[in-house]
């Protein structure tokens, strides 16, 4: 059975050219930590401007659109200071280009194993595998010396978009992986004097197996299609991976656990339970991230309804002007506070989740996507049809749940 593996990446190469940031990435590092404290400042002052008037001032307004504008504007000039950087490196090629991307569908037609299978054809049989392997996905900022590599299937599927990339990625060759779980934590961490007694940090752990899952799906096509290349890669992306990441998000929102499958987010997260009276959808989202502060965890996303969003979107003061809640971060993603959020029908509507995804939770990959076509499946033969499948599998691990929040709105 014909088969065969591709593999993307970018490999770090060092030939002794300094990478460190220049002077004017620092300037750009300190006015961006400079914009951000304005911003919160702005935002505080609209709070209080909403509570006690119900309506922002035009001034506060104005003044949170230009920093937001300004702030987005200096993180695309330090991602392009970077990128140069790296290219003097030796890690990226000149002007910071990247090689060409290549969707799985892509790889897939281009693979002597699919022109095996329309070779195949012809000879009134087809069974072949096809499997796609990657470099893990990181999250949040490259470590250092380090390219982030190109992922399959992450670029032209809207909905993948979503849950997995918020956490840090990684790989494993076990069934399950069993560790001790963070349940609740006190840092007693503290200056002593000689000879005084050492105080003793506590916490309380739970030992939690965390399943690896199979994900899969697949289609039927008739035979004659898969002499079509181009009908054969779009039902690979837009189809049968999409398929797979859309349940990937399923899983890792509100997977039960039950039966050895994956257990999301909303299954190992404290309750948000400060609400206060006249509170919007901003501030309990506010406060749900300050509890994440206090728990000395650094919320880095936010996950909602997509019309929860759209109602943080269309807030309005008295005077039926927009208030802005929602900007635009250099990534595409839309940003609350400051942080990522993420809008998914995974959630349900009147419910979010605030977290520290990347610092206290990972997917481990076991096996990437691997794309099968073959005959011998059901009535196939009798129908002249073809079937193509696809299946990966993988787990999620959350370390400690005191890096999660979920709650509602509403007491």
């Amino acid at each position: 059975m014909p088969q065969e593996a591709h593999t993307m990446s970018y490999e770090t190469k060092n030939e002794g050219t300094n990478s460190k940031p220049d002077s004017t990435t620092e300037v750009i590092k300190t006015e961006l930590a400079r914009i951000g404290t304005e911003m919160k400042g702005a935002m505080d002052a609209q709070s209080i401007e909403l509570k006690k008037f119900g309506q922002t001032t035009q001034e506060t307004g104005t003044q949170i659109s230009a920093l937001g504008e300004k702030y987005t504007t200096l993180e695309a000039e330090m991602k392009a200071r970077i990128d140069g950087i790296e290219a003097k490196a030796g890690r990226l090629p000149a002007g910071g280009e990247r090689e060409e991307y290549k969707s799985l569908g892509r790889q897939f037609v281009g693979s002597e194993a699919f022109k095996n299978a329309q070779a195949g054809l012809k000879a009134g049989h087809v069974d072949v595998m096809f499997e796609a392997k990657a470099v893990p996905m990181t999250s949040g900022t490259n470590a250092p010396g380090v390219v982030q590599a190109q992922v399959l299937g992450y670029r032209e599927s809207r909905e993948a978009l979503a849950i997995r990339p918020l956490f840090a990625q990684g790989q494993t060759e076990s069934d399950s992986i069993k560790l001790p779980q963070v349940q609740s934590w006190t840092n007693a961490a503290a200056q002593v004097k000689p000879g005084n007694k050492k105080p003793e940090s506590t916490g309380n752990f739970k030992v939690v197996t965390f399943p690896v899952v199979d994900i899969a799906t697949f289609v039927r096509v008739h035979r004659n299609m898969i002499n079509d290349a181009a009908f054969v890669q779009s039902v690979i992306d837009e189809r049968l991976q999409r398929g797979l990441r859309s349940a990937e998000n399923a899983a890792f929102i509100k997977g039960d656990g039950a039966d050895d499958t994956i257990k999301g987010v909303l299954a190992q997260s404290a309750t948000f339970a400060r609400h206060a009276v006249g509170d919007t959808k901003l501030d309990v989202l506010r406060r749900a991230a300050t509890d994440l502060r206090m728990n000395e965890h650094v919320p880095d996303a936010l996950v909602v309804h997509p019309y929860d969003l759209e109602d943080i979107e269309l807030l309005k003061g008295n005077d039926d002007h927009y208030i802005y809640g929602v900007t635009m971060g250099p990534d595409g993603r839309p940003r609350v506070w400051r942080m990522p959020v993420v809008d998914t029908p995974h959630v349900d509507e009147g419910q979010f989740i605030a977290g520290d995804f990347a610092g206290s939770g990972q997917v481990f990959q076991r096996e990437e996507i691997n794309i099968r076509t073959f005959e011998q499946d059901a009535d196939n033969v009798t129908y002249n049809l073809m079937t193509i499948r696809a299946e990966e599998r993988l787990g999620l691990v959350i370390f400690d749940i005191t890096a999660f929040v979920k709650g509602t709105y509403t007491v």
